[in-house]
Formats: C-alpha cells, structure tokens, sequence
C-alpha cells in the first residue's frame, strides 16, 4: 500500500509524528504539487512502533474520502473536529 493517494485535486499521505516515545498516525492533505493544507490526527492511541503507526495511517487514508472543498471523511464522520491547520512554510 503506497504512503500517498491521489483523490481528485488532493494528495492525502501516510505521515507518522514523534512525540514523548510514540509515535502518532496522521493524514496530510495538500493540494496536488502544493504545499500542506492541513493536517488530520487519525483515531487511535498512539504506538511505541513507527512502523506500526505508520500501517494504522495508511490504513486510514485508504478508507476515507475527500470531500470537493477539502475535507477529510471516514464512513460520514468527518474528522475536522481532530484537524489542526499546518502553518505554511
């Protein structure tokens, strides 16, 4: 299963973040060739194992939509109530 999927004018990928000795799944939203948009915390406790974070996020971005103006969907529950903007670089 590849770390990235294309979904109209989105690219949502597979990312993992570090923090206190685990390792925290997310999916990263941009805009395809762009910048990142946002960035969504999937459900789920955080592993001790990259790997292992890594496979949950993949799993996710798998199974969820994105909707035309750029939000992220799991089976109709939408997951901005976790989504934290990314600052621009």
């Amino acid at each position: 299963m590849s770390s990235i999927r294309h979904v109209g004018d989105y690219q949502l990928t597979a990312h993992v973040t570090p923090g206190q000795g685990q390792f925290s799944a997310e999916l990263l939203l941009s805009k395809s060739g762009g910048i990142t948009l946002q960035r969504y915390r999937v459900p789920g406790d955080a592993f001790a194992d990259r790997t292992a974070a890594h496979d949950h996020a993949r799993q996710w971005m798998a199974m969820c939509e994105v909707s035309s103006d750029g939000h992220v969907r799991f089976d109709a529950h939408c997951l901005d109530q976790g989504r934290r903007a990314v600052a621009a670089a």
